[in-house]
């Protein structure tokens, strides 16, 4: 392969002549570029040795490139010095790749540039290259970007605008992807960009910063932590040259700066009037101050004054004052005409605006903390406003565009350098705002530069490596200035082919008329007939368009072939997408200048390339470079023409484009100084500025990290570097006044201030910034007493703006207290008066500014401030007016609010406050959205309503509640304790309690009570009662709770138990049967009122209120459109707007609307209720659902919309009605009642109509009434009203609004109107019936679903009472039985057990007999017994204190511990702890056994006692025996206490074992069973598979004592009922499976890797897991013998327990056998697995019962695994009384033990 030696020039500026050796050594290595070069072409023919593909890289695909370039990314540090030819091969490799349609491999000039780049890279040297235009700089950088990705660098490609990033990025993403490297580029304005994650980054440099700002500064953490690690600079003369100085800037908003909008208008305003007043006389400027107008040879007229006569009439006007009447004080001499200007605007403004009058008044009022900004800016304000006037051109400075919100707005337009339009861009200092005032658009606000970052800063983070190309790196200066900043050096880089560029000679244009014809001839010239494409670059759009059309009357045939490129926002940059043919035009701004590569056709080429033609002289030879730069590329033809136009504006005369070029030139040279000797300077002063307030601020967000305090930081510092820097800002050459100590005293000053006022609301210069606080505790944190402070603080600073402060003030105070709605109205009034008299009479101000428009004809002037109108309102009038109408909106909120609060305090309400916000009070089609969002900011977030309404009598609402819980709980009382006649009455208490609480709780959710309502309700109940039960059902009852309830409660009160005063459970029980009747009483009557009250007020009214919403959207459209379309509504919106009423349209269709939808009016019911049932059966959910959507589609809509028509048809015909309001008569009659009757109105109305000033409707004002002309002979003392009155009418209607504002209100108002209408009748015709009947089927099935829940073991709450007044039956007899044994032992009076009074009556025989011949004793039978022994009896349930029978007072009682039986079966009797040694006698004999121990009589004797106090109180055991039948029959044996022992009870106790042992949370025995039968059979299956495997699976027994264990009875039972033995046994079990495991030891060793192929093991090992998991570990603990000695042989092992347990080897081997050898012959034989241990638990021990087995493993040196809980026999704890025991020392074993 032939190589050519590429010569490349090295630069090094003069002011690096030290630095010699650096530049020796970068000559050196340019000596061994061809080496390298031959070092990379030969590795292009191999395969890579760092990481082998397995064939030449010059024959890779991409996912050969993607393999190799994911492991190299992965091990770059292991790469070598020669690694990096690899790379650069694999890149080349991956460029040809990239290319499909064109494939080409980089150049040798391109690698050799990319040689020269890595150089300075590795020995640390920041390096800008220059490459000619066309040599493929992208490819270059893409390249070195890829390398340094691919080691780990953090690459950002900055460029000169979006558009390149953005293109590059999308065009480099598929190369980069095949090296595995990740690439985006950042424009977009999301808080947190993800793009920074990327290897590379391409950006516009201004993202970048704004990026850097936000993530550092605002802490939004845009960039994602990505370090600045390597910066590639694409045109980099552009951006370290042309934009050295450039600063980027964040804007922030200033709280009320908007209000600064009407001094902005004043001074434009001043400035037009006073500009207007300027003539030129005899060569000489003058100022005119008296009213004068320019003939038609241009000599001023003075005007005599208008005269008026005693009314106020003007009788003249015409009179024009001739030259002797001139007086030389109306004329001032003006020399220079800004200067004279600049000091009248701001004499006017300072002296007269803004100085207080004697009232201490100003005639404009601005925020006070604003005061000192107004008087710095003011004199720049007046500089940008001159220059908005003057110097700034539309389509040249700036365009005006549409906005997506469809606002029109000013956008800057960089034409002199880049072209670019500058979207996001706004001018500062008031000349945005300016120009916006200029062209009547909508005025923003202007902001305050709070943060910002240079161009220098920002390049310097990246110290040494920072890398840059670009076409022309300039002049000498421009590389010193460079290099200077940077300390870069620079290398130029020869083209690799010959340029074939013409220039064709420059030209000089005298006239714009001139230049127009000699760039329309080349131009025609080269496309039309040398059939070329020609780009023609123009300095403005302005241009560009005057070329094109130029171009189009030359030849209208071009219009097809020319293409405009003269923004960048919108489709005109497609027109550089495609090639470019022959005569094809683009037309273009700077835009093209940079960075395009336009392609062209074959023909083009053969033809003479691409003709490029500059129509301006650039800004520097490098801009002109470029844009010649823009053909001949890569080698191909080209020619380029500059033609110039002189400046018009300049004093100097050229003659030559040469002279002009040189002027330019040197005008760049001392731009350059300057931006080195001083630009320079005053950036890195404001950057290291703004680095120490960062750093202050960051220490402020430690300090207390509030918002608003940081925030008002931010605004003070902002108008600090305002004030501080205002000369360096100025236009003037800035002096060196600001120095650096100076600047960073000033700045310590301002950090002491700040750092002292912070921990306060000093801090808060801004009272905005307290209202936005103050609004914030209200509306989101709900805390009054904190936002009542902020506001005052903040009313305190700015009394006058402060007014949103006031407002919401008055909320906060409501909110807190109703007893503070005094001071409330007292806010509310000190607003309304500002709103009033200060900030509504300002914005009408700025509305006059803008009406007012002079009317200019060659050099004439008109009277001065005669207005005329414009035909329709701007877009900065609609702002004004919408602010206007917000403010009145905000007047009749308040007006409306403190009406409401006088009323209520005259009638000593109290009021309802609801908050609406202030998006609710517009409809959502065409909204003023930015209108409502700038009121907001100032405050009002929304508007309360108030409503008054009587104090909620809490009291008396209390008290029928109170009422009502004690009727209730003593009704239910007298249900629960007593019986008969009584239950009735406390049914009817139970009732009536439950009512009172129902009416006390739905009286506290509506707020509303009477006690006169209350009283009548009840005394109707108490009738009925009387009338349902009788007197005598009264006085049984009266007898009853004396005598029952009182002696049941006696029964059962509070006892004695060891020394604590317990109520039994017996008591609480019955207390639980109160609750549950009020309960469940309360759920069926009360339910269902307060659930349907609750529900209304709740769910119902969030569903009211999405139908509501729902309803509104598809009905909004139409009504806007109906509302906008309505000329009546226009027509009514004129007047309104004329005479200055405010919602006197609205409120009029408010009304029309409200009469037309009344509930009284039917007119739409049937539709109404069509259309609601339509929705109703669209709701999905069901109605219990938190989103209830309504989907309104089909038949619904369809009749919606006919609704909707007929409505409307309606409504034009009322609205038709109204329009005799408009008449002329009615308005003359309205606005003066008093001084114009109707009769008079309408005389003279018929005046105006007969001399067409009026049509003949009596509505439109046909034309202007002259005070000169019009006259009215009979009413002459009306003629200035009535004037007035219909020219105000008249203006307002050639105006043409379309009171987008009103519009919007009343279809708003309209809308919620028919959406309410519709709302209410489907609640009321449908939704509110079908819940509610939803409500009762769901409360009754309820009360059903909670009877069914209390059916347990003791039934339904019915069957429940009723049990219990059987018990309260027998306990109240029992108390006579005890009452009546006392009395007979009081007089002496004692009976043996046989001895009878009388004949018992049968049925009491019967039960004496039953007690008599062994039945289980009960109830009965204790109050039988405790009366005839005269000791009361304590009974315990469960353990648990129950009751009393008999008299506390009458002896020590017996106690009785009553174990309920389960699911009813007859339970069981023992003694307490302190009862011990009862001996049974008896199946059913455990009462008469327990009391036996207590009262040393037999327990055959208490059955005869029992027997006998039953026959000696058989009249009262007859009146009992219904109800002991009653409990007798119930099949819950507790009821009645019945204590016995059968087998019954063990059946239910073996089932209750199983139950326990069943739990899921215990272990599963029934799958441990089956696995252990598993393992069983598949251990008789097993056969080895090898010499290595066990012959044999050992220990069966185990497994079988297992399975035999598990499943015994006796064991079940114990450790179902005893927690501690049951992880004891379960514990042991894990013992158990791993000694079988040890047994196996080689089987299980042998398959440790493999268990599957042996499935014994596998099965066994999942087993032992399972269970090993589920137990509780280490439970394992030593057993205690329980005798001192033993018998050495081992019994016989007959018993059932040694029958049960011992598996038959180990019974033969051991019965009557030797512990000492047979036994511990069996352990080692058998193992301890095997051999069992019974033991119980006794004192937390663990004590055998089989001491000589327990012996036996004693000796054989091993611990029992297999261990049986088990009950102990009377005889085994008998033993524990024994000396010593239970122990662990080992028993004495003899023959005779």
């Amino acid at each position: 392969m032939k190589i050519f030696r590429i010569n490349i020039l090295i630069s090094i500026p003069a002011t690096c002549c030290n630095n010699i050796k650096d530049s020796k050594e970068l000559n050196d290595s340019i000596e061994s570029l061809e080496e390298k070069y031959h070092k990379i072409i030969s590795t292009y023919s191999c395969d890579s040795q760092f990481y082998s593909i397995g064939k030449p890289i010059n024959h890779w695909d991409e996912n050969d490139i993607k393999t190799w370039a994911t492991y190299y990314k992965e091990n770059s540090k292991k790469a070598s010095e020669k690694s990096i030819y690899e790379v650069i091969c694999v890149i080349k490799r991956a460029i040809f790749l990239h290319n499909t349609k064109q494939q080409f491999e980089p150049r040798a000039i391109q690698i050799l540039s990319l040689l020269l780049m890595l150089h300075a890279s590795n020995a640390n040297i920041s390096r800008l290259a220059q490459i000619k235009t066309g040599e493929g700089k992208s490819v270059i950088i893409a390249m070195f970007a890829a390398i340094k990705a691919l080691n780990g660098h953090k690459v950002d490609i900055v460029t000169t605008s979006p558009l390149l990033a953005k293109r590059d990025a999308e065009n480099k993403e598929k190369f980069y992807t095949m090296l595995n490297l990740t690439v985006g580029e950042n424009s977009g304005t999301s808080t947190v960009k993800s793009c920074y994650k990327n290897d590379i980054v391409y950006g516009n440099v201004n993202e970048f910063q704004f990026d850097i700002l936000k993530d550092e500064y605002s802490l939004l953490g845009t960039r994602c932590q990505r370090k600045f690690d390597i910066a590639i600079v694409d045109e980099v003369d552009s951006m370290l040259i042309d934009d050295n100085s450039k600063i980027c800037r964040l804007s922030s908003k200033i709280p009320a700066i908007d209000e600064l909008k009407v001094i902005l208008t004043v001074v434009w305003q001043e400035l037009n009037r006073t500009h207007d007043r300027l003539a030129r006389i005899d060569g000489k400027l003058y100022c005119v101050t008296a009213p004068f107008r320019m003939d038609e040879n241009g000599e001023i007229i003075l005007l005599k004054p208008a005269t008026a006569d005693d009314d106020g009439n003007i009788t003249d006007t015409s009179a024009v004052a001739g030259d002797s009447n001139i007086d030389e004080n109306d004329f001032i001499e003006v020399e220079d005409p800004y200067e004279f200007i600049e000091n009248h605007i701001k004499n006017y403004v300072e002296n007269k605006l803004l100085t207080p009058n004697d009232k201490n008044e100003c005639l404009l009022n601005i925020p006070k903390h604003l005061t000192g900004f107004v008087k710095q800016q003011l004199t720049k304000w007046i500089l940008n406003a001159w220059q908005a006037k003057f110097a700034y051109r539309e389509n040249i400075d700036y365009l005006i565009t549409d906005g997506k919100d469809g606002i029109k707005s000013i956008v800057p337009i960089d034409y002199r350098n880049t072209g670019i339009i500058q979207t996001n861009t706004s001018w500062p200092d008031g000349l945005h705002q300016f120009l916006q005032i200029k062209h009547k658009l909508r005025i923003s606000a202007e902001s305050l530069t709070t943060n910002f970052l240079s161009n220098v800063a920002f390049f310097s983070r990246y110290g040494k490596n920072l890398f840059g190309l670009t076409g022309t790196l300039g002049s000498k200066e421009a590389k010193d200035l460079i290099h200077y900043i940077y300390n870069v050096d620079f290398v130029i880089i020869p083209p690799y082919k010959y340029t074939q560029f013409v220039a064709y000679p420059d030209r000089l244009s005298q006239s714009e008329q001139e230049w127009l014809n000699e760039c329309t001839r080349s131009i025609y010239n080269e496309a039309k007939i040398n059939q070329r494409a020609v780009l023609v670059i123009c300095e403005t759009k302005s241009d560009a368009s005057k070329i094109q059309e130029k171009l189009i009357e030359k030849d209208i045939q071009l219009k097809k072939t020319i293409k405009l490129y003269t923004r960048s926002d919108n489709e005109e940059q497609n027109a550089i997408d495609n090639e470019l043919d022959c005569g094809q035009i683009i037309v273009a701004t700077n835009l093209a200048g940079r960075g395009t590569d336009l392609g062209t056709t074959h023909k083009v080429e053969e033809n003479g390339g691409l003709h490029v033609l500059v129509t301006f002289l650039p800004l520097n030879t490098r801009v002109e470079h470029q844009a010649f730069g823009r053909t001949s590329r890569q080698g191909k033809h080209g020619t380029a023409q500059l033609i110039a136009l002189t400046p018009i504006d300049s004093k100097i005369q050229y003659d030559s484009i040469d002279q002009l070029k040189q002027d330019r030139d040197e005008r760049e040279k001392l731009y350059i100084a300057r931006a080195k000797h001083t630009e320079l300077k005053n950036i890195e002063r404001r950057d290291r500025l703004f680095g120490k307030f960062c750093t202050l601020r960051q220490k402020l967000r430690q300090q207390e990290n509030d918002t608003y305090k940081l925030d008002s930081v931010e605004e003070l510092w902002g108008l600090w570097l305002k004030i501080t820097f205002a000369k360096d800002d100025s236009m003037n050459d800035a002096t060196d006044d600001l120095n650096d100590e100076l600047l960073d005293k000033k700045f310590e000053e301002f950090s002491s201030r700040i750092l002292a006022d912070y921990s306060s609301n000093a801090i808060f210069q801004n009272p905005f910034y307290l209202i936005l606080k103050g609004n914030e505790y209200i509306f989101q944190k709900k805390n009054y007493d904190d936002a009542i402070d902020f506001l005052r603080d903040a009313i305190k600073s700015d009394p006058i703006f402060a007014v949103s402060a006031r407002y919401n003030l008055a909320y906060a105070l409501i909110k807190k207290s109703s007893d503070k709605t005094t001071e409330a109205k007292v806010e509310l009034e000190e607003a309304l008066k500002t709103i009033d008299n200060i900030l509504i009479p300002q914005q009408e101000t700025m509305l006059i500014s803008f009406r007012i428009t002079q009317s200019h004809t060659s050099g004439t002037q008109d009277m001065m401030g005669a207005t005329s109108n414009t035909d329709t309102k701007s877009d900065a009038e609609d702002q004004i007016m919408n602010r206007i109408n917000l403010l009145c909106l905000c007047k009749n909120q308040i007006e409306q609010g403190k009406s409401v609060i006088e009323d209520a305090a005259d009638k000593k309400h109290d009021v309802r406050m609801e908050y609406k916000a202030l998006d609710e009070f517009f409809s959502d089609v065409n909204k003023p959205t930015l209108d409502i969002n700038e009121f907001k900011e100032n405050g009002f977030l929304g508007f309360f309503q108030l409503t008054r309404k009587e104090p909620t009598p809490w009291l008396s609402i209390i008290a029928v509640g109170l009422l009502g819980i004690a009727q209730a709980v003593a009704g239910a009382a007298l249900i629960a304790f007593t019986g008969g006649a009584a239950v009735q009455i406390g049914t009817m208490l139970l009732s009536e309690g439950i009512g009172d609480m129902i009416h006390a709780i739905k009286s506290a959710i509506t707020g509303e009570f009477s006690w006169k309502e209350y009283a009548i309700q009840k005394a109707i109940s108490i009738a009925i009662t009387i009338a349902t039960c009788g007197m005598a059902a009264l006085k049984e009852t009266g007898q009853a709770i004396k005598s029952g309830f009182k002696g049941c409660a006696t029964m059962v009160k509070a006892a004695a138990v060891g020394g604590k005063q317990l109520v039994g459970q017996f008591t609480k029980e019955g207390w639980k049967l109160v609750g549950k009747q009020i309960g469940q009483a309360f759920l069926k009557a009360g339910a269902k009122e307060i659930l349907k009250t609750v529900l209304d007020k709740t769910i119902l009214a969030e569903l009211s209120k999405k139908i509501n919403q729902e309803i509104s959207e598809h009905i909004q459209q139409q009504v806007t459109e109906e509302v906008n379309g309505n000329q009546t509504i226009k027509d009514f919106l004129t007047v309104d707007s004329g005479l200055h009423r405010n919602n006197m349209c609205h409120n009029e269709i408010e009304n029309m609307t409200n009469r037309m939808l009344h509930p009284q009016s039917n007119r739409f019911a049937d539709a109404a209720i069509s259309i609601a049932k339509g929705i109703a059966n669209q709701l999905t959910n069901g109605t219990s659902g938190y989103a209830l959507q309504i989907v309104t589609a089909g038949k619904c809509l369809l009749e919606l919309t006919t609704f909707l028509k007929n409505f409307f048809i309606e409504f034009r015909r009322d609205l038709d009605k109204l329009k005799d309001h408009l008449k002329i008569d009615h308005l003359l009659h309205l606005n003066k009642p008093n001084d114009i009757d109707k009769r008079t109105a309408k005389e003279i109305t018929e005046t105006l109509k007969k001399e067409h000033y009026v049509g003949h409707d009596s509505i439109k004002v046909m034309k202007p009434l002259e005070p000169t002309v019009f006259k009215l002979d009979k009413h002459t003392i009306h003629e200035t009203y009535v004037i007035n009155v219909c020219n105000n009418i008249y203006t307002e209607t050639t105006k043409q609004s379309e009171y987008g504002f009103e519009k919007n209100r009343i279809a708003k108002t309209l809308t919620d109107q028919l959406a309410n209408y519709m709302t209410n009748r489907l609640n009321a015709e449908l939704i509110n019936p079908a819940v509610h009947t939803g409500v009762d089927a769901a409360v009754n099935h309820l009360s059903k679903r909670i009877e069914v829940a209390y059916v347990d073991s003791e039934g339904t709450l019915e069957k429940q009472l009723k049990s219990r007044r059987a018990q309260n039956d027998v306990i109240r007899r029992g108390k006579d039985v005890w009452e009546r044994a006392a009395k007979e032992r009081a007089k002496g009076i004692q009976k043996d057990n046989t001895q009878q009074d009388a004949p018992t009556h049968p049925d009491i025989e019967n039960l004496a007999q039953k007690i008599e011949n062994g039945a289980p004793g009960d109830l009965k039978d204790i109050m039988a017994l405790s009366a005839k022994l005269g000791r009361p009896v304590q009974i315990f349930r469960n353990g648990a204190y129950d009751m009393t029978i008999g008299d506390m007072n009458a002896g020590e009682p017996m106690k009785l511990d009553f174990g309920e039986g389960h699911t009813g079966h007859i339970g069981h009797y023992t003694g307490t702890n302190d009862v011990t040694g009862i001996t049974p006698t008896g199946a059913n004999d455990c009462l008469f056994d327990t009391l036996s121990v207590q009262t040393n009589i037999s327990s055959s004797e208490l059955r005869q006692m029992a027997a006998a106090g039953i026959r000696e109180n058989s009249d009262i055991y007859l009146k009992m025996m219904p109800s002991v039948h009653f409990l007798g029959e119930h099949s819950n044996k507790n009821l009645l206490y019945v204590g016995g022992d059968n087998a019954e009870l063990v059946k239910v106790r073996k089932h209750s074992a199983d139950d326990i042992l069943s739990d899921p949370y215990l272990p599963s025995k029934e799958k441990l069973e089956k696995d252990l039968q598993k393992c069983l059979e598949l251990s008789k299956q097993y056969k080895p598979e090898s010499e290595n495997d066990s012959p044999e699976i050992k220990g069966k027994l185990i497994l079988e004592t297992l399975i035999h264990d598990i499943t015994d009875e006796n064991i079940k039972e114990t450790i179902a009922h005893d927690k501690n033995l049951r992880n004891i046994f379960y514990s042991s079990l894990n013992g158990r499976l791993a000694e079988f495991k040890k047994e196996n030891a080689q089987l299980f060793s042998n398959l440790s890797m493999d268990s599957s192929s042996v499935p014994i093991v596998s099965t066994f090992n999942e087993l032992a897991g399972y269970w090993k998991n589920k137990t509780h570990p280490g439970l394992d603990k030593n057993l205690f013998y329980s005798q001192g000695s033993v018998n050495a042989n081992f019994s016989s092992c007959n018993s059932a327990a040694a029958t049960d347990f011992l598996p038959g080897p180990v019974k033969e081997m051991i019965a009557s056998q030797p512990v000492d050898t047979a036994g511990k012959k069996a352990i080692e034989t058998f193992g301890p697995a095997v051999c069992p241990v019974q033991f119980f638990s006794y004192q937390h021990k663990l004590v055998a019962t089989d001491n000589r087995m327990t012996l036996a493993h004693h000796l054989a040196g091993v611990k029992p695994l297999r261990l049986i809980p088990t009950r102990p026999t009377h005889e085994e704890l008998g033993r524990m009384n024994n000396k010593g025991m239970p122990s662990t020392k080992s028993p004495k074993y003899d023959k005779n033990a």
